[in-house]
């Protein structure tokens, strides 16, 4: 009589993460009994058999899961230096490119700013307007560069003619001129108390006192020489309707050429007692009438230097003697996502990191504005850069996974590979492999199969890869034994 037996299987297993299951269904006879073996009541419990069966079958190999590879530097590329100017273009755009085709990121953008200056006089590099000349202005003219105005006196209007104009061309520039009468015979009259001048109004808070100008300057037409020494001068000056301050001034006959630019370096300017709002003026006087004759060597030869003074600005700058903190000129960067930062420093050099979740479209724009006329130098970057991704099972960057070969009884054998691209953009290139932590005796080899595991670091579930070791470009190999899950299964059989 054949009665029903309970039987115990004690199985010797370790659970892998992901490594092949090597499974009691896979093998026949597994248990220490066979089905026609004398299971009847009574048989003695002397009888206890106990055997261990190890398995055997062919060797087994396929595919799993990828691990996970991060690979990360610090970039170098920059927009380079590039000076702006609020004033005349007050959104400053620009963009920042990313290798997206490799899957590359970013989540941080540097920017770095020096030599900031705030700008009184606004516009002195004349690069926006409306070109053209202004016969005896009056204010309100037709033609100007963007933030200015024209003036003028004329003691014999209709005679002499003042003029003020402006340039678009390449470099833009103002002109203040005077045409003397014809008097015949290659002889033209001036007169004094005549003047014709640009000017601006600029604003200034009361602890601004002490200032910084400097210009370029060409006179294109008038004597030179002694013998119209002092009969008319240029001159920059500022007036706030109770006082004048003359800040630079020159006798242009005083010069030994014309159509020449030359440049007045920083000028220091006292502006201590004047009110908040002053204007700032570029001048050309006519201070003793007199009448030019082209027959003089004074006007070496040249007619329009007898019938014309003539007398072009560039680059006229007015700034504060001590560079200003950013954070009060309202500087910032705007980055999409990211929102506007404000870029804070001190003595006009600031920085700003942004970080973000991650910018991965190419390119990413930014715009740099301020709240005040201001200019400076600005430097951008990406600075952390990263991507992400799978394991190859083997050197063929589509074929997706880990390999692993195994034979019962014995740990499998798991294998794979992460690509180092071509990356002399980045610094501090480094590579992290992170894969389960069953996963054991990893071993590492370069594209070159150098052997280089002992200059890793190697903790439990992660690799990681420093340069210069990263500096070999190509697919890295990453080999690990791991545990079987079923090496041997031990039967007793009970009555």
């Amino acid at each position: 009589m054949k009665r029903n037996l309970f039987l115990t299987v004690v199985a010797i297993a370790t659970v892998l993460a992901s490594p092949p299951i090597l499974c009691a269904s896979s093998f026949p006879q597994i248990v220490g009994f066979e089905l026609g073996d004398d299971l009847s009541v009574g048989t003695p419990f002397s009888n206890l058999d106990s055997r261990v069966h190890n398995f055997a079958e062919e060797p087994r190999s396929g595919t799993l899961n990828p691990a996970a590879i991060q690979q990360s530097g610090i970039d170098t590329e920059t927009t380079g230096v590039i000076p702006v100017r609020t004033d005349v273009t007050p959104l400053i755009g620009n963009e920042l490119t990313l290798d997206t085709s490799l899957g590359w990121k970013s989540n941080q953008v540097e920017v770095n700013v020096t030599n900031l200056q705030k700008l009184f006089a606004r516009n002195g590099t004349f690069d926006t307007g409306f070109p053209g000349q202004n016969s005896d202005p009056g204010g309100a003219v037709t033609y100007y560069p963007l933030g200015w105005d024209a003036d003028s006196r004329n003691k014999i209007p209709g005679e002499q003619v003042m003029r003020a104009s402006y340039f678009s061309t390449s470099p833009s520039y103002v002109r203040v001129e005077v045409e003397g009468n014809d008097e015949g015979d290659s002889k033209y009259k001036f007169e004094s108390e005549s003047d014709v001048y640009w000017f601006q109004d600029v604003s200034h808070a009361p602890s601004e006192t002490n200032f910084l100008f400097s210009c370029k300057f060409l006179y294109g037409n008038g004597p030179i020489g002694t013998t119209h020494r002092s009969d008319f001068e240029v001159r920059v000056e500022v007036d706030d309707g109770s006082n004048t301050e003359v800040i630079w001034q020159l006798d242009p006959t005083t010069l030994s050429s014309r159509d020449v630019w030359q440049s007045l370096s920083d000028t220091p300017v006292d502006l201590t007692g004047f009110a908040s709002s002053f204007e700032i003026r570029l001048v050309l006087e006519i201070l003793q009438g007199n009448t030019f004759d082209a027959s003089f060597p004074d006007f070496d030869g040249d007619e329009d230097n007898a019938q014309f003074i003539r007398f072009d600005f560039d680059d006229v700058s007015l700034i504060s003697e001590t560079p200003p903190n950013i954070e009060d000129t309202g500087l910032s960067v705007t980055l999409p996502t990211a929102g506007s930062t404000p870029i804070t420093g001190v003595s006009g050099t600031g920085r700003v990191l942004v970080n973000h979740s991650y910018w991965d479209v190419s390119p990413v724009p930014f715009s740099l504005t301020s709240s005040a006329a201001v200019s400076f130098e600005y430097e951008a970057r990406f600075v952390n850069v990263l991507r992400f991704l799978d394991s190859t099972y083997s050197s063929n960057v589509s074929e997706i996974g880990v390999h692993y070969s195994v034979e019962a009884g014995a740990s499998p054998i798991l294998s794979f590979y992460g690509y180092v691209p071509e990356h002399s953009r980045y610094v501090g290139f480094t590579m992290e492999v992170h894969y389960p932590d069953a996963y054991e005796n990893a071993t590492v080899f370069n594209p070159l199969s150098v052997d280089v595991t002992s200059q890793v670091t190697i903790t439990p579930g992660l690799i990681v890869i420093k340069d210069p070791l990263t500096d070999v470009v190509g697919s890295w190999k990453f080999s690990f034994d791991a545990p079987n899950y079923l090496e041997s299964i031990d039967s007793q059989r009970f009555n």
